[in-house]
């Protein structure tokens, strides 16, 4: 949810949130998970989607070896 005028918080317009594959860290593998991107300021990102939970290791990059 974003934030609205005064405070109030309001629901995401879900008809302009995109689709997209991340990735959570299940057992040392990577587990594809297919979620609603939101709002965005830069540094935070709105996710939804029934495949992901608070607490979850999101995937955010690779490191190379070496």
């Amino acid at each position: 949810m974003r934030g609205g005028r005064n405070g109030t918080r309001r629901c995401p317009d879900w008809s302009t949130l995109r689709r997209t594959t991340l990735y959570r860290l299940v057992d040392g593998k990577a587990q594809p998970v297919m979620v609603r991107v939101g709002a965005s300021d830069g540094s935070s990102t709105e996710i939804s989607g029934g495949g992901i939970a608070e607490g979850d290791q999101i995937i955010t990059g690779e490191r190379t070896p070496g």
